[in-house]
Parts: structure tokens; sequence; C-alpha cells
């Protein structure tokens, strides 16, 4: 079974080793692509962005959803800040924050970040991230139940967390500063 790793552009003023250098004979570089995300950082504005499909996380009449890329519904932009150690994703349109109800739909309604409202997100080696909202003393990951867009507990006891936009699955989002 070959070993495939990935690395970013390295800029010029790195010095290269062999490229057999600490390497199995079963391993080889591969690049890997370039992704738009960035990294999801307080004090700065992003859209967020469903990887799968380039859905954009949008506040449209009042409801979260994942609306088309170039879409002219909606409000696609959210501003992160952060509070004790959590994000927080205010829509600046609204000036409410991205939480889950009482049923664990996200939301965006509450005018003050509270515990409903508090985020976490999670680098995935693959690339891409887990955004996750508080569930009592845990983390659930976002994805879509009945349909919405919800707080999933799929995976969290690390069990199998299956990754899309169907119904049970967890989406992968990307952060794309604006």
């Amino acid at each position: 079974m070959a070993v495939v790793l990935y690395w970013r552009s390295t800029p010029s003023s790195s010095v290269a080793l062999s490229h057999t250098s600490g390497l199995s004979h079963n391993q080889s570089f591969v690049p890997r692509p370039e992704s738009t995300s960035s990294v999801p950082w307080p004090n700065s504005t992003f859209m967020i962005r469903a990887s799968s499909s380039g859905g954009l996380l949008t506040l449209d009449s009042g409801k979260v959803v994942l609306a088309r890329p170039g879409g002219r519904e909606g409000s696609i932009h959210w501003k992160c800040t952060e509070r004790r150690g959590w994000l927080h994703f205010q829509n600046p349109v609204s000036g409410c924050y991205l939480g889950h109800n009482i049923h664990g739909d996200i939301v965006c309604s509450a005018t003050h970040h509270m515990e409903w409202e508090k985020f976490s997100v999670r680098l995935r080696p693959e690339g891409g991230y887990y955004l996750m909202i508080t569930h009592w003393d845990r983390l659930w990951k976002i994805g879509f139940k009945e349909e919405k867009l919800a707080k999933i507990a799929e995976g969290e006891d690390g069990g199998f967390v299956k990754n899309g936009e169907k119904d049970g699955e967890v989406v992968i989002w990307e952060f794309v500063k604006v």
C-alpha cells in the first residue's frame, strides 16, 4: 500500500531536502490542490462555503440556508468574533448571531452571543473544516437533519462521520475571507 503525502507550496527561500530523505520506499509526494479557504479568525469577515457543492451559508428571509454562489437572495457575509475562547459568527446585515434553537436547527436570531451561539472549528487533514457548535458539554458538527442545517451528533465519540450535504451528513466547510 502506497502512502501519499501532501504539502502546500514551499516558499523559494526554504531549503529543500532530497526527495527520498526520511521517506520509506512506498511513500511519495504529490502536490495538493490549493484551496481558497482561510483560517477562521476573530475580527475578520467570511463567506462560509460548503466545500462539496460550493453553496454559501446564507441568511435568507430569517432562515439559515445553503444558497447557490452568485445568487442574489440573502446575506452571505459572517463577521467572526471571539469571546472567552469561543468563536461567534454575526451576520452584519441583521446584526444577529449564528446559533441553534431548541430543536438543534441552525438559526440566526440572537442579538447577543450566549450559550447557543458558541462555535469551534476543526481543521480536517484532507482539507476543509468541521464547524462545531456546543451541545451541553460537547461539540456537535453542523450538517443536515430533516433537510435543514442542524447540529449532528454523529461522530462525537470518535466514530464514523459521513460527510456530505444529505440528511444525516456533516458538511465540510471553507472560510473565504472578504
